[in-house]
């Protein structure tokens, strides 16, 4: 009680006509003598209020370092028993703000060589504060977000204006802030999704605004190539994660445009690309407004993943960008391999163009190469994959001999023949097919 009465005269003092800021120094130090926690957090509070930055360097000093030292008392008040947390959190963050707008100002003056060690311990402490806020602070997890933004912010300075190189550690730290802070905006925004049962396209259009820009700084760090493979496999994991984050908001929007983007994106992320069109396909595969032509070029299947034809509508193009996507970088396994195959030689015979023909007969002739290279692995090609592609050749090549298009079905009867060879009986099938092949052949060239 008595705190309280003394941090009332506190205020009360700023507030006199013939206030001097010598009192406030008076009241300080007497507080903090006095170990009155509650009391020194108003005379330092009240310093800052009462000082006055404008363009001096020095005076820009001096409000950091009291920054510093509100930000200290406070996270100390927060371990006392029954801490107001809601007010000391808040206020926290508040500080740390305000030290994020002086940081702006001084380097837009380029005077920031005069805080850096400030601006280094500040962003040190938002980031540390936010990464124990995660398991001590319930319900704030909106402050936590916000210091994670702060962390990145006044990391970035820093590393823009060290007088010395940046080691990798401090870009790490940059990149788990920047993805942190998105990561829990995008958490958020589905938790409000399914309590309010609405869609707010501004908030998700602003989160996916922040992704982008995340993506981008993760990018531009990694382009810098100072990371170890271990770091190298996290920080692709993140972009990776990103722009799964990327393509579920802007579905939610029915951006079909700005997902195609997403989506054509991924064809060159790597060996994460195969993951990246998987997660994709999870979330679109809910997604009955999603286009099948027009500009869209969603890139997946979803058969090998479903075990049946998909009902939704599905984009071609998508399929053949992900089996690209997956031969470059050897990342699927030769069952979802097989998968993927069967899917766009499905959709590329039903469209039935010459041009679909010829891709499918090439992705019928790559799974012979992948059916002959797995065949005596601990992995090999799925018999009733092996099945399907016979039948389908077989049969193909039947339909283009009887419409006259002999290159084509010459092709396909050679394509089951070689398959013949990696199924049971395949000497006995090999025979039979090369016996129907000229029969039908003399028939049809008569």
């Amino acid at each position: 009680m008595q705190q309280a009465w003394k941090t009332m005269a506190i205020h009360g003092m700023v507030k006199a006509p013939d206030f001097d800021r010598k009192m406030l120094l008076l009241a300080t130090q007497i507080s903090h003598q006095s170990e009155m926690k509650a009391v020194l957090l108003s005379s330092l509070e009240a310093l800052l209020k009462t000082l006055r930055t404008g363009n001096s360097g020095e005076a820009v000093v001096e409000a950091l370092s009291l920054i510093r030292c509100i930000i200290r008392l406070v996270l100390n008040l927060l371990l006392e028993p029954g801490a107001n947390k809601i007010v000391l959190i808040n206020t926290v963050v508040d500080h740390f703000r305000t030290a994020k707008i002086l940081t702006d100002a001084a380097c837009a003056q380029k005077a920031i060589s005069l805080i850096i060690k400030d601006v280094s311990w500040l962003w040190r402490t938002a980031y540390n504060c936010a990464v124990q806020g995660c398991s001590e602070w319930e319900q704030h997890g909106d402050c936590i977000l916000e210091l994670f933004e702060l962390a990145r912010d006044l990391l970035e300075s820093f590393c823009q204006a060290s007088p010395v190189d940046v080691g990798p550690e401090l870009y790490i730290c940059l990149i788990n802030a920047s993805f942190s802070a998105v990561a829990g905006r995008v958490f958020a925004a589905r938790d409000i999704m399914v309590s309010t049962g609405t869609t707010d396209e501004v908030r998700l259009r602003a989160i996916a605004a922040e992704i982008r820009s995340c993506k981008a700084r993760t990018t531009n760090i990694m382009n810098k190539n100072i990371f170890g493979e271990g770091d190298i496999h996290r920080t692709e994991y993140f972009v990776h994660t990103l722009r799964v984050f990327e393509a579920e908001l802007l579905a939610q929007l029915k951006d079909w445009d700005g997902l195609s983007q997403v989506i054509e994106d991924v064809v060159t992320s790597g060996s994460m690309a195969a993951c990246t069109y998987e997660a994709v396909a999870d979330i679109l595969w809910i997604e009955k407004d999603c286009p099948i032509n027009g500009k869209m070029k969603l890139y997946f299947a979803v058969m090998f993943k479903f075990g049946r034809p998909p009902t939704t509508q599905v984009l071609y193009e998508a399929l053949e960008a992900i089996l690209r996507a997956s031969l470059d970088h050897n990342t699927l396994s030769v069952e979802k391999f097989s998968r993927w195959l069967r899917a766009i030689c499905t959709i590329t015979l039903a469209r039935n163009t010459p041009a679909d023909r010829v891709k499918a007969i090439g992705y019928v002739e790559q799974a012979m190469t992948v059916m002959e290279g797995s065949n005596e692995s601990e992995e090999p090609y799925p018999m009733d994959e092996r099945q399907w592609l016979l039948g389908t050749s077989y049969n193909t090549g039947a339909e283009c001999l009887h419409a006259s298009r002999l290159d084509e079905a010459k092709r396909w009867f050679e394509a089951s023949t070689v398959i013949c060879k990696l199924v049971p009986g395949g000497k006995d099938c090999a025979e039979k097919i090369s016996e129907a092949y000229n029969h039908l052949l003399a028939r049809y060239t008569k």
